[in-house]
């Protein structure tokens, strides 16, 4: 009998609340979509170390090893990207040799030893193509000081800079075209479609707004809300070390942009939002347990006309440096 009275009770609830049922075209008025918008993400990590390998592991002191990193490109464009990135290389270096336990020897980037007599722990690749794999490899001698079985995990990275792009869509509808939806049934809440690209730091530009967002009045209003996620397998990074902060990573304001195709006069979306992210993000936006606070833009104004329903698409971009790190453990062991 409970379960009997529990279905209808049910029923009411939905009825009165208002989302679509996933699956179905049933559209339930006046609640938020609950299942939030419909989001493509491509892959994050695009330069990685593919292998990593010293030697021998196991040397005697005043013994040399090799120790040889394979640098591939997992994503879809060349790194960097140069109609981003004008000058700018990719970095790989040892930035732990086990100082005291080894002497770096020599460098050898792609096969071709560095001549970089200041930088021996570093080579650096001009572009790496999708698919591609460069060879890194560098000569250690184990010095004679070491006394007793020693232990030690030697450390590099590969740093890049890459941007990724997304594209949020957000809908609107005419206030007379709604209501005469709504007085014939028809009218539906949506959510937005979301494509984040290729790249391990994702920025995520969402509609905090119930969709389609009903323009009435000329200075209607809108909220977004921006937050960037680490969601690769590496550490986000400074593009120019002479912005660099003490003990935190952040994205500045700079590195951040909108875009929105054929917007124009003062309700461009895009361009309020930069303003917005501009007053929010003055000093750079901290990457705390990988990822930003979330700011919110509260203040948006809508489109001035908008005929029937309206979908506008706007597109966010976020540069950074990456580094993916990787280690092996290497042991110096003198004779008995």
């Amino acid at each position: 009998m409970k379960k009997l009275l529990l279905a209808p009770l049910v029923i009411m609830v939905l009825l009165a609340s208002g989302c679509v049922v996933p699956g179905t075209d049933i559209d339930i008025p006046f609640l938020p979509n609950i299942f939030g918008p419909k989001t493509i993400e491509y892959p994050n990590d695009v330069i990685v170390i593919k292998n990593l390998k010293a030697i021998p592991s196991n040397v005697i002191p005043g013994q040399t090893i090799r120790v040889s990193a394979y640098i591939q490109n997992i994503g879809n464009d060349a790194v960097p990207q140069q109609d981003v990135f004008s000058g700018k290389e990719i970095e790989v270096q040892l930035y732990d040799y086990c100082q005291g336990m080894f002497t770096i020897q020599k460098t050898i980037c792609n096969g071709q030893e560095t001549q970089n007599t200041n930088s021996k722990n570093t080579c650096t690749i001009k572009t790496l193509y999708p698919s591609q794999v460069v060879p890194v490899e560098w000569v250690l001698k184990a010095n004679k000081g070491t006394p007793l079985k020693t232990s030690c995990d030697i450390k590099i990275y590969a740093k890049y800079p890459y941007q990724t792009k997304s594209i949020t869509s957000v809908t609107f509808i005419n206030y007379e075209e709604m209501q005469r939806l709504m007085n014939e049934g028809k009218f539906k809440q949506i959510t937005s479609y979301i494509t984040e690209g290729f790249g391990p730091v994702k920025p995520y530009l969402l509609v905090e707004d119930k969709q389609p967002i009903p323009v009435q009045r000329e200075n209607d209003k809108t909220v977004f809300s921006l937050q960037i996620k680490n969601k690769g397998s590496g550490f986000v990074s400074y593009l120019d070390d002479n912005n660099k902060k003490e003990f935190q990573i952040l994205i500045l304001p700079d590195d951040i942009d909108f875009t929105q195709p054929g917007a124009n006069g003062n309700k461009n979306l895009a361009e309020n939002l930069k303003k917005c992210k501009n007053d929010k993000t003055e000093d750079g936006l901290p990457i705390i347990n990988k990822q930003t606070p979330k700011i919110i833009c509260d203040n948006i104004p809508v489109p001035k006309v908008v005929p029937k329903q309206t979908t506008i698409h706007i597109t966010t971009s976020v540069k950074y440096a990456y580094e993916f790190r990787k280690s092996v453990k290497v042991t110096v062991e003198p004779k008995t």
